[in-house]
């Protein structure tokens, strides 16, 4: 192996049953490049899936690579180890060192090194696993997946809370707080509504989502679902001792990973708790060196990149280059239009609001282009079948919820053609979860639940064009092949993905700085107006410039109806009416039936 001379020499890969990540350093730790590529369970990928899946990554690294450290779930026997690291010698023909190893080697690398240690895995899975150092062999407990329970996990946790909810509503026939937190997050009125709902996909993975319920609940106060908490918690904590004392460690290292430590303090803490009162000795820490730099340091990195905080959590937020792109977002910085705001009259406020509506007319006019691209998209993907979903959080993720909303009723459109994802579920319309956005995971997730394919599009809605729940939805979506549109009111934004078209609004700052429910909000409302409106058109859902498929559930609308049957086929208010009550107050049939009397009478009088 070459001496410490710095040049591209190790790549860590940790491959993952929904994506891979991977990271090119120097020996000494300085990181050259990062990314993330498709699903990278070995197990799953055929020799021709796996050379794809290289291919992308080394697009990211180039040729040059000495060593090379790759994790993977499911590469845990001898004979797979040997298939993926040929395929990583094909790929990288230079490589002098390749070590191959399964995903849990890598994490337990990251925590210890050659240190001895256990690692306590809570995420869709739960598992515990532990090494005396890293040439002995890995032991384990748990982890032998959800149909033999899997506790402490996230999918064990939801399924958990579903029984209960169920159980509950079978015996009182009442919605506990518990089953509430499921309805909301879920969109629905009933529970009989949710069966189908949750039945449309159980696998694991969406199953796992609904973890945050049970939290939610009982962040609320509900004894049901602190329980279920605090149950899963001990389980999670029994199998870690049973493991130590298997493994002769009095005062065990323990470093936990996975989302629910990760993303719920609480679930850690509680953790944390019954840990030491079962095992005083026990030195409990979050794990932030992500097990790429593990897999990495296994293949001869010497040192890992600073990039974690002392508590616990990754510093993603904190970091510098994350805090500056936020800071320095058009929507983020002081309007001088509209200084002293406090000390003027509410006649000059008035003005004040209605000159900086200009800027919105501006701004749509500046990207003329771009959002005509999105549209034609849009229409294209739904025209051939597939779906719109919005995602957004926050001010963003309410106007496509509005926007959704609005289809079924004015256009008579099935209720999954356009859909909104908003971040913290359907609470947040109500009620901020603005928390909820910094969680890239979880826009993914939901639209796995929702069985994304390559014949939908989806619109990520963020003013600062920078929300990881935004951003994770729309990479998940480039993976699948589905459309992809960013609407964003930051044309400077520094953190970017890869979008079919990206309509990035000049609204500029805001009156009140940092209130994007103002002219971003009115700019981006009108963008989504005219996706889902052209659409619509396109689909043959409006005649001339007529709103035809209008659902006629009121006095108002169906004094409308009536309009519409006059205006396209002449007949007066009595015969629309009759025809309109005939056909179930749809406009269309009833034109139609009209104009089939109107031929036949035609070719009676011929005859």
């Amino acid at each position: 192996m070459a001496g410490k001379k710095e040049l591209h020499d190790i790549l860590g890969i940790e491959g993952g049953g929904t994506k891979t990540t991977w990271a090119l350093l120097t020996r000494e730790g300085r990181v050259l490049a990062r990314g993330e590529a498709g699903p990278g369970n070995t197990l799953l990928l055929d020799d021709k899936a796996l050379e794809k899946l290289f291919r992308t990554v080394r697009r990211g690294t180039g040729p040059r690579v000495e060593a090379i450290g790759g994790a993977f779930a499911g590469c845990g026997q001898a004979v797979e180890q040997a298939r993926v690291g040929k395929i990583l010698r094909k790929i990288w023909p230079r490589v002098r060192v390749v070590r191959v190893m399964e995903d849990t080697r890598s994490v337990l690398a990251a925590a210890f090194g050659d240190r001895p240690g256990l690692v306590v895995i809570a995420g869709t899975g739960s598992n515990v696993a532990g090494q005396k150092s890293s040439r002995d062999p890995i032991q384990k407990a748990g982890g032998w997946g959800h149909l033999f329970s899997d506790r402490g996990s996230a999918y064990d946790l939801a399924r958990r809370g579903l029984e209960a909810a169920f159980d509950r509503y079978d015996a009182e026939k009442k919605i506990s707080p518990l089953a509430r937190e499921f309805l909301n997050a879920t969109g629905q009125e009933s529970m009989e509504e949710l069966v189908p709902f949750l039945l449309r996909d159980t696998g694991k993975a969406t199953v796992a989502q609904w973890a945050r319920c049970v939290f939610a609940a009982a962040q609320k106060g509900d004894r049901e679902a602190r329980a279920l908490v605090d149950e899963s918690a001990r389980a999670l904590a029994a199998k870690t001792v049973a493991l130590a004392r298997r493994m002769k460690f009095s005062r065990p290292e323990v470093a936990l990973i996975g989302g629910l430590f990760e993303n719920r303090p609480d679930y850690r803490a509680r953790f944390r708790r019954v840990l030491r009162r079962i095992n005083p000795h026990a030195h409990v820490f979050l794990l932030t060196v992500p097990g790429v730099f593990g897999a990495a340091r296994l293949a001869g990195l010497e040192k890992f990149p600073a990039e974690q905080k002392a508590d616990g959590k990754p510093a993603a937020i904190a970091e510098p280059a994350r805090l500056a792109a936020f800071a320095q977002a058009a929507t983020e910085q002081r309007n001088p239009r509209s200084r002293g705001l406090d000390r003027r009259t509410i006649p000059q406020l008035v003005d004040l609001f209605i000159r900086e509506e200009r800027h919105v007319e501006k701004a749509l006019a500046a990207q003329r282009n771009a959002i005509a691209k999105a549209a034609a998209l849009v229409a294209k993907r739904l025209c051939a079948g597939g779906r719109l979903f919005y995602v957004g959080a926050g001010t963003s993720g309410r106007l496509g919820v509005v926007d959704a909303s609005e289809m079924p009723p004015t256009y008579n459109a099935p209720p999954e053609q356009v859909q909104a994802i908003i971040a913290g579920g359907p609470a947040a319309v109500f009620r901020s979860q603005e928390g909820a956005e910094d969680a890239r995971e979880t826009g993914a997730a939901e639209l796995r639940a929702r069985g994304l394919t390559k014949r939908d599009v989806v619109c990520g809605i963020a003013a600062s064009g920078q929300t990881p729940f935004v951003l994770g939805a729309l990479e998940f979506a480039r993976r699948r092949g589905a459309g992809t549109v960013l609407l964003s009111c930051n044309p400077r934004r520094s953190i970017r993905v890869p979008v079919d078209v990206a309509v990035d609004l000049p609204t500029g700052p805001e009156i009140v700085t940092g209130s994007t429910r103002m002219k971003a909000g009115t700019a981006t409302k009108l963008v989504l107006n005219m996706l889902s409106t052209i659409a619509m058109v396109r689909l043959g859902r409006v005649q001339d410039n007529l709103m035809v498929n209008v659902q006629a559930t009121n006095d108002k609308l169906r004094a409308r109806a009536v309009r519409l049957v006059r205006a396209l086929t002449g007949r007066g208010d009595p015969e629309a009416q009759a025809a309109l009550e005939s056909g179930g107050w749809r406009v269309t049939e009833a034109v139609e039936a009209l104009r089939r009397n109107q031929s036949q009478g035609r070719r009676r009088v011929q005859a």
